[in-house]
């Protein structure tokens, strides 16, 4: 892989895109009641997230000293509980990991991703068959404009949405359709449990918006592309979830503070639980409130902005944050699955302090995702969906479907039974 992980791959489209929209700009009529400074608590009591509340008991040693990555979901007690932020990463060193160290076996009945992707063919230009169509009804899930006929011919059109989908997904837009571009397009499990019009008549039920706020077109599709990746790849479960409830992605102009925006304009001059301006924060979920979820990026970590590096990988802000808003769609069941992974982990691989370089086992930053169940979860998704923290060549590697299936084989079959 090269420094830049991508090539031609990695996203999913099912259902239903009739049910999403993107929203150039935030009307007045959809501002939020709770976003006052007195309604901030009120939000923080609905999100049922105590990840922060969890770091700031812990000891300093493990806490931020400076502006590093994310903020964990929304948690219960102080105004900066209710929030998760992040804000550009530490500089991090990881230790190389020994060929004699521990690996776990995934289930030996699942495919990873990587090996599915793997027994697709290689499509271009001229080809033909099932796989142009199975190619071509993804593309149109994935929101082709204009839509493709599935007919099996992959001609210059289809040409064109590939080049386009692999753009918008941090590939290189060859037009050649390979192991990337597949896993790219949704290819996670080999079946499904649940029947196409399941999935379409849940989905029909919620609202996933991206909403522009000015930010250009070109990051506006970047985050919609990770962020339906995610949504539209939920199993079945969890999607009636969700039933009834909007999600919205807010991008971040580059020049703007993300107080700036009204939906969180309440946060100016308040602090983080590490220290840092709400005004200078460039990602974060809100939880859930009402009948909203709501997550911020910015838009330089979604396109590249000259003069205003993210410092993080590919798509990683977008896929982290809503790793933390798909906590919504967990049951109750899955919610005390996570908690035991979490607390299982921690006790065969204890994570290593903050000032202390990665480890073989923990996703990096190591401190960071051993911090808390939150962002355990939230950054296993990031991996889940092959989009790395950093562009590491370390971190690219860890990063993966496929080390989460060899290194931390519970926590695949647990993101195996939510996607």
């Amino acid at each position: 892989m090269s420094e830049r992980v991508y090539e031609t791959d990695a996203l999913d489209h099912r259902p239903n895109p009739g049910a999403l929209r993107t929203v150039e700009d935030s009307k007045t009529s959809r501002r939020e009641r709770f976003m006052t400074a007195g309604g901030i608590l009120r939000l923080q009591r609905m999100a049922g997230n105590a990840s922060v509340t969890t770091l700031l008991r812990q000891p300093l040693g493990l806490q931020r000293s400076a502006p590093v990555a994310e903020d964990a979901s929304p948690g219960t007690g102080t105004a900066a509980d209710a929030q998760l932020a992040l804000a550009p990463p530490a500089v991090t060193t990881t230790a190389p990991m020994s060929a004699g160290a521990a690996v776990s076996q995934a289930p030996a009945t699942a495919k990873t991703p990587e090996e599915v992707a793997g027994t697709k063919p290689l499509l271009r230009l001229h080809s033909s068959g099932v796989a142009v169509k199975e190619l071509q009804s993804r593309l149109n899930l994935a929101g082709a404009k204009p839509s493709l006929n599935v007919d099996g011919l992959f001609g210059p059109r289809t040409q064109k949405a590939v080049r386009h989908y692999q753009a918008i997904s941090g590939l290189s837009a060859d037009a050649l359709v390979g192991r990337k571009t597949w896993l790219a397009l949704g290819v996670y499990k080999e079946t499904r449990s649940n029947a196409d019009k399941d999935r379409k008549a849940a989905l029909d039920k919620i609202t996933i918006d991206t909403v522009a706020h000015g930010s250009s077109t070109a990051a506006v599709a970047a985050a919609k592309t990770v962020q339906e990746q995610e949504w539209l790849n939920l199993d079945l479960v969890g999607l009636k979830q969700l039933d009834g409830l909007t999600i919205e992605l807010h991008v971040i102009p580059h020049n703007k503070k993300m107080t700036d925006l009204d939906e969180f304009k309440a946060l100016k001059g308040q602090t983080t639980f590490d220290g840092r301006l709400w005004d200078d924060v460039r990602g974060i979920n809100m939880g859930k409130d009402g009948k909203k979820i709501r997550s911020a990026v910015g838009e330089e970590a979604l396109i590249a902005i000259k003069g205003q590096a993210s410092g993080y990988g590919p798509g990683f802000v977008t896929s982290h944050e809503t790793g933390h808003a798909l906590k919504n769609s967990l049951t109750a069941t899955q919610l005390t699955t996570l908690t035991k992974l979490f607390s299982d982990r921690v006790k065969d691989h204890p994570p290593p302090a903050q000032s202390a370089a990665d480890d073989a086992d923990w996703l990096p930053p190591s401190w960071y995702t051993g911090a808390n169940e939150n962002e355990y979860m939230a950054d296993s998704i990031a991996a889940y969906f092959s989009h790395p923290h950093s562009t590491a060549a370390t971190t690219v590697t860890m990063y993966t479907p496929g080390w989460l299936a060899k290194n931390d084989a519970k926590m695949y079959a647990f993101l195996q039974t939510i996607f």
